[in-house]
C-alpha cells in the first residue's frame, strides 16, 4: 500500500475542532496549543519558559485513525523575527508516542528535529491505530530557560 501524505487536522482556530483537541504541557498560554495545527508558519505553540523537561505536544482525536508519518517544518527566514531569531526553538530530540486511553503510552520512534531554517521535518513510521498522539520532547535547542515550541505540526494519515 502507498502512503498517501494525508492531514488529519484541518486548520485549527480553537484548542478542540471537530477531530479533537490540541495540548501542550506545560502550557504557555500565549501560544496556545491549536497554533500548531492553524496551517501557519507565522504563529506556534510552545511551553512554559523554565519548565523541565520533557515537554508534551499532543492531539487526542474523538475516534482511533491510523497514523503512519508526521510533518514538523521549521519556517524559512521571512517567518523569522526581527533579530533573525527563530521564535520556536522547537524541541530536540523527541519520542512519538501512542495510547488508547490518554494515560498508557507506548513509544512509537524517538527521533531529532533539524532547526535548520526551511526544513521539512518528516518522520515516517509503520502505521498504527490510535485516539491519542504526542510528540514527548526530551530536550531542546534554546536551554536557556527549557522553552521549545512548534510552528506546524502535521498529522499523516487514513
Amino acid at each position: 500500500m502507498d502512503k498517501v501524505l494525508n492531514d488529519l487536522v484541518p486548520a485549527m482556530t480553537s484548542n478542540t475542532s471537530s477531530v479533537g483537541t490540541a495540548y501542550v504541557s506545560p502550557n504557555n498560554n500565549n501560544y496556545p496549543p491549536y497554533m500548531m495545527f492553524d496551517k501557519s508558519l507565522e504563529t506556534y505553540s510552545g511551553t512554559t519558559t523554565h519548565s523541565n523537561y520533557p515537554h508534551y505536544y499532543g492531539m487526542n482525536f474523538n475516534i482511533n485513525k491510523m497514523i503512519y508519518a508526521i510533518g514538523i517544518p521549521i519556517p524559512d527566514s521571512k517567518s523569522q523575527g526581527s533579530n533573525g531569531d527563530i521564535h520556536t526553538y522547537p524541541p530536540k530530540v523527541c519520542i512519538l508516542q501512542i495510547s488508547d486511553n490518554g494515560s498508557d503510552w507506548k513509544d512509537i520512534k524517538q527521533f531529532t528535529l533539524d532547526n535548520t531554517c526551511d526544513s521539512n521535518n518528516l518522520i515516517v513510521f509503520s502505521p498504527v491505530f490510535t485516539k491519542y498522539i504526542r510528540i514527548k520532547a526530551n530536550n531542546g535547542y534554546y536551554t536557556n530557560y527549557n522553552w521549545s515550541g512548534i510552528h506546524e505540526w502535521y498529522i499523516y494519515g487514513r
